[in-house]
């Protein structure tokens, strides 16, 4: 079904220049035909208060000090390597992973279940929730394999929460210089870049304001007012 469509559209909106990349390269898009639309922020995302946070903190069972993972757990968000570096974190606080089960996943459920109570899985978590762990949170972990934009590390960066994302498809793109950037599937480099991230409190801190600053050249609202103007090129066009 996506090929075809792909073929047949008169236009294709791209969230990111690696998808845009894909649909050329994988499908024979004319990149002609292709414009980059990257996603926005919520507004909701934002550094919070003390008060904001220690009621949700003691609402959600949040531990003191934490790692965060937000996504789908399936093979495709390469959380194996994620809970190995993990392991290897000598000073190691604890493990949140944010996220409903997905697809081929029971190897990861097997490894999350031996690694014992340091680990938290949250399966649902209201919209409204996520602001206040993304705030709690002391580094933001995403080592996917593959994302056509990736936008949880965006979404960390607008709360000020510093993050850690693996060299593959979208993900340095979206958080250009604003985050470290890791190879995929190198736990020993996690491990290392995790403890920099949570031993450093310049870098941490660094981080923190690069991505604030990041994050703010993304606006659902900009998103809109360009996906219009290609509709509208597309009209004018007599398509």
């Amino acid at each position: 079904m996506v090929p075809s469509s792909l073929r047949r559209a008169d236009r294709v909106i791209a969230v990111s220049n690696n998808s845009a990349r894909d649909a050329e390269e994988l499908f024979g898009v004319d990149p002609a035909r292709i414009t980059v639309i990257p996603h926005g922020v919520s507004l909701g995302l934002r550094p919070m208060s003390g008060d904001e946070l220690a009621s949700a903190r003691e609402r959600l069972h949040l531990p003191e000090r934490f790692i965060l993972f937000v996504g789908t757990i399936e093979p495709r968000k390469n959380l194996l390597t994620l809970l190995e570096a993990w392991a290897m974190l000598r000073d190691r606080p604890d493990l949140v992973i944010v996220g409903g089960w997905g697809w081929n996943y029971e190897a990861i459920r097997d490894r999350i279940s031996r690694l014992g109570d340091r680990v938290h899985h949250l399966d649902a978590l209201e919209p409204s929730q996520l602001p206040a762990v993304y705030n709690l949170a002391k580094v933001l972990a995403h080592p996917a394999w593959y994302e056509g934009f990736g936008l949880p590390p965006l979404e960390a960066m607008a709360c000020g929460t510093p993050v850690v994302v693996s060299d593959s498809s979208s993900l340095p793109e979206v958080v250009g210089d604003a985050g470290l950037v890791v190879p995929a599937g190198d736990a020993e480099a996690w491990r290392k870049a995790l403890e920099k991230v949570l031993g450093d409190h310049e870098l941490a801190a660094d981080l923190r304001r690069r991505g604030i600053l990041r994050a703010a050249e993304f606006s659902w609202s900009r998103s809109a007012a360009m996906t219009w103007e290609v509709i509208d090129d597309a009209l004018a066009d007599g398509l």
